[in-house]
């Protein structure tokens, strides 16, 4: 939020709530990325109650991993039956799942794929609904050069497709829900100077 820099890569659902602080998108990527909860518990075969009483580690609570997760908790009636670990990378979650440090993980579909096919088949996962990409936003102030640098560069960014960022904000899941876990941010961070920063991930 201090804004120390020039380029900002963010989820989607962040877009609503930072383009009223100032950023705006330039470039979006397509809308590939779901998300899969890994368990040494068999989800498929048991159900998804089998996860009452459970830790799950997930990257942040402001990842969209997150708030998708807790929705699909809310549909299964799991609500307040289990328990997050946060600041784990993905892929470090999934490890740490694969290891029987923990039982369950929730992680972006490409750790998944890059997951060895027997363990797969040994921890058949739980694909969520919904999928979304990422932005690339700039100060609404800068300078048109780098607005410009970064459009001619799109094509030859990895990971996923991309293109010229929507001129209209337009509302994506979970954007209100980021937009009001970020106005608790300051509000947190003002009450203590200490709070620790928002860990940007997807």
């Amino acid at each position: 939020l201090g804004q120390q820099g020039d380029i900002f890569i963010v989820p989607n659902h962040y877009i609503k709530a930072l383009h009223g602080k100032g950023l705006t998108p330039i470039i979006r990527s397509n809308d590939g990325v779901k998300v899969y909860i890994i368990s040494r518990h068999n989800i498929i075969k048991y159900g998804p109650s089998i996860l009452a009483g459970q830790a799950i580690l997930v990257a942040s609570q402001y990842s969209r991993t997150y708030l998708e997760l807790n929705e699909w908790l809310n549909q299964n009636a799991l609500k307040d039956k289990v328990h997050f670990i946060f600041d784990h990378s993905h892929d470090s979650a999934a490890l740490s799942m694969l290891k029987g440090e923990f039982n369950t993980a929730a992680v972006i579909g490409n750790i998944h794929k890059s997951l060895p096919e027997f363990i797969k088949i040994k921890y058949p996962a739980i694909k969520l609904k919904r999928k979304s990409g990422g932005s690339i936003l700039t100060k609404s102030s800068a300078d048109n050069t780098l607005k410009t640098a970064i459009l001619k560069a799109k094509g030859k960014l990895n990971l996923f497709e991309w293109r010229k960022a929507p001129t209209l904000t337009h509302e994506e899941p979970f954007s209100d829900a980021f937009s009001q876990q970020l106005e608790q941010y300051i509000t947190n961070k003002h009450l203590n100077k200490d709070v620790k920063s928002i860990k940007i991930t997807p």
